[in-house]
């Protein structure tokens, strides 16, 4: 029994793999909870999940909750999101291209759990 909902069990895009920690991100907002957001940044060599919980789901929110886990581990070379309207903003853009990140938006099911 597959694990994946129908349409992406199909797929032939997946998550890749990289040969480094912290080389690839996936990050989405998951639905609010109690009140609370919860930012969801999952790195995909180790499987490693950090959870940021805050009042608001916003883009300067984000990028200060991403510039202290990047403090703490590394830049990543890839993130991917889906496009959530903090994502697609040009702020998130500009700071991902800044710090050299690849940014892709992709759908919300985060795929790198399932490989």
């Amino acid at each position: 029994m597959s694990a994946l909902p129908n349409d992406l069990s199909k797929s032939s895009q997946s998550w890749y793999f990289p040969k480094e920690p912290w080389k690839g991100l996936y990050i989405y907002y998951a639905r609010q909870f109690l009140g609370k957001w919860n930012l969801f940044m999952i790195n995909s060599y180790y499987k490693w999940l950090e959870i940021e919980i805050d009042n608001l789901a916003d883009k300067s929110i984000t990028i200060e909750r991403l510039r202290q886990i990047f403090s703490t581990h590394r830049l990543p070379s890839t993130v991917a999101s889906d496009n959530g309207s903090v994502f697609t903003s040009e702020e998130f853009s500009t700071y991902m291209s800044c710090n050299g990140s690849h940014h892709i938006r992709t759908i919300h099911f985060p795929l790198v759990l399932w490989n």
